[in-house]
């Protein structure tokens, strides 16, 4: 499998390429992702392709936008300001104020995102004819207002799991290993600057909801039983 990257300029180009296999017996086949053609001399081509977009990338343009930092901050004060006998959002929660913080240390950002994954048919669902199922996965920030959350144009695209069938539990892990990756680096801590911090501003991101029909979250959580 070849992961293309989506850069700033949304030109993809191939970064990674993703060696796994369901059992011993496809080793050759999924070997590297690539199958060689029949014809003599010919590059060998990917099975299929997975699209991603790397979160980092994308903090760096959702924080650089003005209007973001201004609902990010102003929600905050507002939960912050809220009566502890009303309760309008989760961060009011208690567990939630120890686990995700609304403001770290200093300056010190600390984000929440909810991941969503899901399958659709892109044939819309027919009942006769060919089958096939392309997986979504989107990042939403928990930080913003809730009527702003799930609005498209602040919405995380980070993957498009590649047709025609519904990946096993094996393969969507190998797919989700790159976002896990990233989000294990966020949880430490990295410098982005923003429009009121140019010098950088320390974000440190985590994942608080997996969302999902029962499928896909017990695939994502590695639940084997079903």
């Amino acid at each position: 499998m070849w992961c293309w990257v989506v850069q700033n300029k949304y030109i993809p180009r191939i970064t990674k390429t993703l060696a796994f296999s369901d059992s011993q017996k496809k080793k050759q086949i999924h070997h590297q992702g690539l199958i060689r053609l029949s014809w003599q001399h010919q590059p060998r081509v990917p099975i299929s392709i997975f699209v991603t977009q790397s979160l980092s990338q994308w903090l760096k343009w959702f924080l650089s936008l003005c209007i973001v930092e201004e609902f990010l901050d102003q929600w905050a004060h507002e939960l912050e300001a809220e009566d502890s006998n009303f309760i309008c959002d989760v961060a009011q929660g208690t567990v939630c104020k120890k686990l995700f913080p609304l403001k770290g240390a200093g300056s010190e950002l600390c984000l929440r995102f909810s991941m969503f994954i899901d399958w659709f048919n892109p044939l819309k669902n027919k009942l006769a004819g060919k089958q096939s199922s392309i997986g979504l996965i989107t990042l939403n920030c928990h930080n913003l207002p809730p009527c702003l959350q799930y609005q498209t144009k602040y919405t995380c695209l980070a993957g498009l799991i590649p047709s025609p069938n519904q990946p096993t539990m094996i393969t969507i892990n190998n797919v989700l290993i790159l976002l896990v990756n990233e989000l294990y680096i966020l949880n430490r801590g990295m410098i982005i600057p923003k429009s009121k911090y140019p010098r950088g501003r320390k974000i440190t991101v985590k994942l608080a909801t997996l969302a999902g029909d029962i499928v896909a979250v017990h695939k994502a959580a590695v639940f084997k039983s079903h």
